[in-house]
């Protein structure tokens, strides 16, 4: 990983030859408040382009971060989950129809996942940890018992757009290029679906309060749906209260879980953010998260994510824009331009403002999402990533890429400046 600036005449204790380089000492990052938060500038502007000017890095050059690589697939992984409770256990899915379940500190291939009959899109691991779905592009959809190493479960569908498992209990979610979410009970089988529109579901999230999922369509409507009850009436969110292009990305938050009181992002290819208030039922904002020049005039909001202790939001666009919302004030606190390269992924740190952002240049780079920082970046891949999976700890992340390869990376006191109060982070 490379940082911005490198103390003259200073290693920081690392050995000669050591490519990492640090912030000065008057660069500290500290994490603040919410008010950090509000006195920010409304759509304040920094360009963070560093070392990174667009350009895969040659190979002489090439650095690799990571603690471990995956590559038994010989084919663009496409997808990547960590096991929610040893996250030793990988799962991933490539172009190769394969899906690996793996140990990563061991190097063992615990299960290879044969009988896809098309590119593995879609991996879950089950809220437990007893079962691995796995799904591939044609529709093919099977439940592996981890124990046992045995299937347990096979259905189709349509061409699968999303695959989850419910974080309450053995339900699996799924939805197709027919509009369709489908709901199973695992291993029964026994089945709810959900069908709107004949439109694709091109994705789906589970919303706070357990028995609510918002589903997001290839029309540009976001539609919510009531697990215990689909027939009944749930707020739908289309015209000019949706969007104008394929849903790609839907996150959500709530002050208490508890209760049907949430509020939904969207993101499309329509180049917006949403934000939704469900108990109203209505549109809040539009937020427009085009950037400058043709790839900006053109760009989708490929990735949204609500940071889980601060009313900030982040979007990342198709032309390399990252983008920091104040939901309290409804504003853009910070426009961040990376370095030009589409970001593919963005996911918040459980326990502090801290950002993962993976993009098509191999690259995953941590941000603060309070001021804007550039706080580490990890090379590895030398393609794009498809996929990233983080640790609710955030210690421990993971990757997925066109090159081939699947990667683990790990944030430890050594791997990020030591201007960087890492503390909250690691405190596990």
């Amino acid at each position: 990983m490379k940082y911005d600036d490198k103390p003259d005449n200073d290693t920081n204790g690392d050995s000669p030859g050591n490519d990492n380089q640090y912030h000065n000492d008057d660069e500290v990052i500290e994490l603040g408040s919410d008010d950090e938060i509000m006195q920010m500038e409304e759509g304040d502007e920094i360009d963070m382009d560093g070392e990174g000017d667009g350009e895969p890095l040659d190979e002489a050059e090439h650095i690799d971060d990571s603690i471990f690589t995956f590559e038994a697939h010989k084919e663009p992984v496409f997808c990547i989950k960590l096991h929610p409770v040893n996250h030793s256990l990988v799962a991933t899915g490539g172009q190769d129809d394969l899906a690996y379940l793996w140990n990563s500190s061991t190097g063992e291939t615990i299960l290879k996942c044969t009988g896809h009959k098309d590119s593995v899109t879609q991996v879950s691991f089950s809220a437990d940890g007893t079962y691995l779905a796995t799904g591939d592009m044609s529709g093919l959809i099977q439940v592996w018992n981890i124990a046992t190493k045995e299937t347990v479960w096979s259905f189709e569908v349509a061409d699968l757009e999303w695959m989850q498992w419910h974080r309450g209990g053995s339900l699996l979610l799924a939805s197709d290029a027919d509009g369709i979410v489908w709901m199973w009970k695992i291993p029964s089988g026994s089945c709810s679906t959900f069908d709107f529109s004949g439109v694709a579901a091109t994705i789906c999230h589970f919303l706070p309060l357990n028995t609510m999922l918002a589903a997001g369509y290839g029309n540009g409507v976001v539609k919510i749906w009531n697990l215990t009850s689909p027939s009944q009436q749930m707020p739908t969110f289309s015209g000019n209260n949706g969007h104008q292009g394929s849903i790609t990305c839907l996150d959500s938050y709530s002050s208490n879980p508890s209760d049907n009181n949430a509020t939904l992002i969207s993101g499309s290819t329509d180049g917006m953010m949403n934000v939704y208030n469900l108990e109203k039922g209505k549109l809040v904002k539009s937020f427009d998260c085009h950037g400058s020049g043709e790839e900006g005039a053109n760009a989708s909001v490929e990735s949204v994510a609500h940071c889980s202790n601060r009313v900030i939001a982040a979007a990342a666009t198709t032309s390399g824009d990252l983008f920091i919302f104040n939901l309290t004030a409804m504003t853009c606190a910070l426009k961040l331009n990376t370095n030009q390269m589409p970001i593919t992924k963005v996911i918040w740190h459980q326990k502090s403002p801290m950002l993962y952002a993976s993009d098509t240049d191999g690259v995953i780079t941590l941000w603060n999402g309070l001021t804007g920082e550039n706080i580490a970046k990890f090379y590895g891949h030398s393609a794009e990533i498809h996929d990233l999976s983080v640790t609710e700890q955030g210690v421990v992340f993971a990757t997925a890429s066109e090159d081939g390869t699947a990667k683990l990376y790990e944030v430890t006191e050594n791997s990020l400046p030591k201007t960087f109060d890492i503390s909250e982070l690691l405190n596990k």
